[in-house]
C-alpha cells in the first residue's frame, strides 16, 4: 500500500468516510461528520487525525484545524474513555444540576475538567445539551441520564466501571397530556410512529403522494392557507418564505432541516425527531417539491447522536420502500436525503450559520441580505 493511501483509521471508518465523501454535492461538507466520526475512534483529533482528514478531502490542515478548533464538541487532547458531561443550564440548574455535579467530583476526587488516575473518567461542566424536558441531565459520551439526583451518581459510576450499560433513570421525556390539548405536532407521539408500517397506518406518506400530483404553486399555496409558520421564534410564514426560492433558476435547490436547536428550555424538536421521525421526512420531500429541490439534509444538533441514529433508520427504511431515490413512490421524480450533526456550536441554529456548518466551515452567520431562501 502506498503512503497516499494509507490510512490510520480502522478500515469500518475508513469506508465510511469514503461513502460520506460521495453523498455530498461538495465534499468538504463531510468535514464535521468526519472529525465527529475520527474523534469517536480516536479519542481526540490528534496532528495525524487532523492530516489524514485534510488530506482525504483536499484541504490544508490549517483549514481543518480552523474548523475543528470552532465546536465545542471536538477536542485536540484525550479525555476518560467516559467523559462526563453534566449540565448546569438554566433548567438543568434550577432543578439541582450543582448538586448532582458536585456529587460527580466527590465520587472521583478530581476537580472541573479533571481525569481520573487511570484515564476511565473525565470530567466537565456544559451548556445545554437539549435535555430540559427531564432535567437534571448528563450525557457519558453520547449516553443520556436524565432526572438525576446526587443520590444516583454512585449507581452511574459503578455501572461504567463495570463496562456495562448504565441503568438511566429515565430514557426519554414523559408525555403528559391535559384533557382540553388539541394535539397538532404532537398527535402520533407515543403512538410507535418512527416505525415506518406505523406511520403508514397513521396516514404517512399520503400527504407527499397527493403533492406529487400537483403543481409547486399549489403546494405552497396550500401551506400559505394552513397558516404554518416557523417555530423558532419569527414565526414567518413557511409558504411565504418557499415562495421566495427562485423558480427558474438552473443552480441546484436544497431543503436543510434545521434540527440544531440549542436554546435552553426550548428544545422541542427533539421530541419530533424521536416520536415522529417519518413526519420530519415527508415534510422534506413535500418542501422539496414546492421548491424545486432533489435533495434535503437534515442537520441535528452534535448531542443528538442518538437521535440522529433514529433518524437515519428512518431515512433507511423510507429508501427501502421508494420514498427516497431517484423514483419516488414509482413517479418519476428524484429525491435524496442527507443526515448529519454538528459537533457544539450553539449560533448553528441560525440558518446561515447552519449552512456554513454544512458546508464544513465555522457556524458563523452570513451577513443579510442576501437571504437564505434567495442564495443558499
Amino acid at each position: 500500500m502506498s503512503p497516499e493511501t494509507m490510512s490510520i483509521f480502522s478500515p469500518a471508518l475508513a469506508a465510511r468516510f469514503d461513502a460520506l465523501v460521495t453523498k455530498y454535492p461538495v465534499k468538504r461538507s463531510a468535514l464535521v461528520p468526519m472529525l465527529l466520526y475520527a474523534q469517536d475512534e480516536a479519542g481526540y483529533l490528534s496532528d495525524a487525525v487532523i492530516a489524514e482528514i485534510a488530506r482525504r478531502l483536499g484541504l490544508t490542515e490549517l483549514e481543518v484545524r480552523n474548523v475543528a478548533s470552532y465546536y465545542s464538541m471536538l477536542r485536540f487532547k484525550p479525555a476518560g474513555r467516559y467523559n462526563i458531561q453534566v449540565c448546569t443550564n438554566i433548567s438543568c440548574m434550577l432543578r439541582g444540576a450543582y448538586d448532582v455535579y458536585d456529587r460527580f467530583q466527590e465520587e472521583l476526587n478530581i476537580g472541573p475538567h479533571g481525569q481520573t488516575p487511570d484515564g476511565l473518567f473525565s470530567l466537565e461542566e456544559v451548556e445545554c445539551i437539549g435535555a430540559c424536558s427531564w432535567a437534571p441531565a448528563i450525557q457519558v459520551n453520547y449516553e443520556f441520564h436524565n432526572e438525576l439526583t446526587p443520590d444516583l451518581v454512585p449507581g452511574i459510576l459503578a455501572a461504567y466501571r463495570g463496562h456495562a450499560q448504565a441503568e438511566r433513570p429515565a430514557t426519554m421525556p414523559r408525555l403528559v397530556s391535559h384533557p382540553d390539548e388539541v394535539k397538532v405536532i404532537s398527535r402520533r407521539f407515543g403512538q410507535g410512529a418512527a416505525n415506518i408500517d406505523r406511520y403508514l397506518e397513521l396516514g404517512g406518506y399520503e400527504s407527499a403522494k397527493k403533492c406529487l400530483a400537483q403543481t409547486p404553486d399549489w403546494i405552497i399555496n396550500e401551506i400559505k392557507s394552513s397558516n404554518l409558520r416557523g417555530r423558532g421564534g419569527a414565526g414567518f410564514s413557511t409558504g411565504m418564505k418557499w415562495s421566495f426560492v427562485p423558480k427558474q433558476s438552473a443552480k441546484p435547490k436544497y431543503v436543510l432541516v434545521n434540527g440544531d436547536e440549542s436554546e435552553p428550555a426550548t428544545c422541542k424538536d427533539h421530541l419530533i425527531f424521536l416520536h415522529d421521525p417519518h413526519a420530519v421526512i415527508e415534510g422534506t420531500i413535500i418542501a422539496g417539491l414546492a421548491v424545486g429541490a432533489k435533495m434535503g439534509f437534515i442537520y441535528l444538533r452534535g448531542e443528538y447522536r442518538y437521535l440522529l441514529e433514529i433518524v437515519e433508520k428512518a431515512v433507511a427504511d423510507a429508501y427501502a420502500r421508494g420514498f427516497l431515490g431517484k423514483n419516488i413512490f414509482g413517479s418519476g421524480t428524484e429525491f435524496e436525503i442527507i443526515t448529519q450533526t454538528g459537533a457544539g456550536a450553539y449560533e448553528v441554529g441560525e440558518e446561515s450559520a447552519l449552512m456554513e456548518s454544512l458546508e464544513g466551515k465555522r457556524g458563523i452567520p452570513r451577513i443579510k441580505p442576501p437571504f437564505p431562501a434567495v442564495v443558499g
